[in-house]
């Protein structure tokens, strides 16, 4: 129970959280911003803590949560009991509920920043009013002294600074600034802002330049708000030479170089979080120039920061999609501007093994520089009912791979031999292995040519093999090159390529697509598989694997979809993060 006498502090660590999953969009000239000091390098602020709360308390994930079976024993044990005394002798204290207290303390919002040069944080609750906030202290203060009559002494120390009611908590200062209530790590950093409250000078982070063009970056009402000063960050050396350095990972490049290479220009970043019953979003952004992209990265967003996702080839059974723009043909002659010398050294031994596959053609320049900028990632659903193999036991979703052509007439026969060439050394590997074979055959049609594939099984004791999943196969209709890992999602693909596809929202980067229905569904029916495989890595039993795995196939069902989408606007670079849930069905 040594936690009980210590309530007050709970309530900060309680309101520390909430500050930090959601901050408001919303600030005005009385707003608390204005007490924190210029050199802050992170802003949090939460509009309305007491909504989000109930939004959290009353979704119907919750349910889910608490029917896991740890959670439950969680909530038998002493630990949360003690608790629930804990938040009941509050409650009385307060003559009111612990959520209904929250909302009377940050009525007018939740405020909260870091300064390093104090390295102190500071956190400002924006109460109803002067007489709710010193009435709601007052008993929280008197409760904390009661507790020294069991024997715990909460070392709580009341004084006063220049006219203002202050508490000292261990190495917390807390003060009460009219009707806000000021809860700081240090006394340095509470120090600072209780002077500026009573001295109304105007050297605060909101009356910065890059402050007050960062509230313009991401409009809207929102429920949370998060800024951050790139620029006073950057200043930190280590940090610096992190940003500033070569990338060590061809993968890590893809997908954030372009975003790396504005950050290196870019003063601040800010994030907006939307949350409601049924939908999450976050959404981030930077300034941006195009012109701020260096010349080795111009592969990420194009010629004059102008290019844009390809159009998506979306299968009926999509589980997930990705499109993005990327000049993978520049990215690679960019190389030794790019990447460390050993990855460069890597780089060029498989160019020399691309090279040779493709019949000695340059890789970088004859092989990918036959591809137009721009990829896609497909994930779907398969029908193993049409399989002309046995079923495999661990069933996996189809994937494939879209690109276009810049001259399909000229290139197209180079990639059906360096295609037929993969499967021919595949074979040799499967032979050693005592594996079925590929089987290969080509169709065509009036203006598509597809190269398909399948596994030789004769033998009972192949059934079941994982090698069932795939029949890898290429396809080539108008200028559109796919690489597929089975038959059937190729042949889907060729007739959406036909129409088109679907068109990229405007200024779509890249942008990612996951349906949780379609997720669900490859999982569960890998439940059996899924259940060995816990008991295998955690020495679980049987029942117990079980419940665990159907546990998160359970949570799983809330979510309906995710996406993430890289914005890239004249002004600025927008990520958005979206998840929409629902109750499990």
């Amino acid at each position: 129970m040594r936690w009980v006498p210590r309530t007050l502090c709970a309530i900060v660590t309680c309101l520390a959280t909430l500050q930090a999953i959601s901050v408001s969009a919303q600030q005005t000239q009385n707003s608390a911003v204005h007490l924190f000091p210029k050199q802050s390098v992170a802003v949090l602020s939460v509009s309305e803590p007491s909504a989000l709360i109930e939004t959290i308390l009353e979704h119907p994930i919750r349910q889910s949560v608490e029917d896991i079976e740890d959670v439950k024993k969680a909530m038998k044990s002493t630990q949360f009991r003690q608790l629930n005394v804990a938040r009941r002798v509050l409650e009385y204290q307060l003559e009111m509920k612990w959520n209904e207290a929250v909302g009377q303390l940050t009525h007018h919002g939740l405020y909260a920043a870091f300064d390093p040069s104090s390295n102190g944080f500071a956190v400002i609750a924006h109460a109803k009013n002067k007489s709710t906030l010193n009435s709601l202290v007052e008993k929280l203060v008197e409760l904390m002294n009661d507790s020294k009559k069991m024997g715990i002494d909460a070392k709580i120390k009341k004084s006063n600074y220049r006219g203002l009611t202050t508490y000292e908590v261990q190495n917390a200062a807390i003060a009460l600034l009219g009707d806000k209530l000021l809860i700081a790590s240090n006394k340095k950093i509470g120090k600072d802002i209780a002077d500026r409250f009573l001295d109304k000078t105007k050297d605060s982070i909101a009356h910065q330049s890059h402050f007050k063009a960062s509230q313009k970056l991401l409009r809207g009402k929102s429920a949370a708000r998060l800024f951050v000063d790139l620029k006073l960050l950057k200043s930190n050396k280590q940090l610096a030479k992190a940003i500033n350095n070569k990338t060590e990972n061809i993968a890590v490049e893809l997908l954030a170089g372009g975003i790396l290479s504005n950050i290196q220009k870019a003063d601040y970043a800010v994030s907006n979080l939307y949350v409601d019953k049924d939908k999450l979003r976050i959404s981030a952004a930077t300034p941006h120039n195009a012109k701020w992209v260096s010349k080795p990265r111009e592969f990420y967003f194009g010629p004059k920061g102008q290019g844009v996702a390809p159009n998506l080839l979306l299968p009926s059974k999509q589980m997930f999609s990705i499109t993005s723009y990327r000049d993978i043909a520049g990215l690679w002659l960019a190389k030794e501007d790019l990447f460390e010398e050993k990855h460069i050294a890597e780089l060029a031994q498989a160019d020399s093994q691309f090279s040779t596959l493709f019949s000695g053609l340059d890789f970088g320049e004859e092989i990918l520089g036959a591809l137009k900028p721009g990829v896609q990632i497909i994930g779907s659903l398969q029908d193993f009912s049409k399989l002309k193999t046995p079923k495999p036991d661990i069933k996996l979703p189809a994937f494939a791979a879209v690109f276009q052509l810049k001259d399909p007439k000229k290139i197209q026969q180079r990639f059906k031999v360096g295609f037929q060439s993969v499967i021919g050394f595949t074979n040799i590997a499967l032979s050693q292995q005592g594996q079925p074979q590929l089987d290969m055959e080509t169709e065509k049609s009036k203006d598509a040519k597809i190269v398909t594939t399948t596994y030789m099984s004769d033998d009972a004791s192949d059934k079941g093999l994982i090698n069932y999943n795939f029949s890898p196969s290429v396809a080539f209709v108008g200028d559109y090159f796919i690489i597929s890992s089975t038959d059937q999602l190729a042949r889907e693909l060729v007739q959406i390529a036909r129409k088109g596809g679907t068109k990229t929202a405007k200024n779509t980067n890249s942008a990612i697509n996951i349906d949780g229905k379609a997720l669900n569904k490859i999982l569960a029916d890998n439940r059996d598989s899924l259940v060995a495989q816990q008991m295998l890595e955690e020495g679980l039993d049987e029942k117990t694997a079980a419940k665990r795995i159907d546990v998160f196939l359970k949570l799983l069902k809330h979510a309906k979809n995710a996406s993430l989408d890289l914005q890239n606007h004249s002004d600025r670079l927008e990520l958005n993060l979206e998840l929409n849930l629902g109750d499990a069905k």
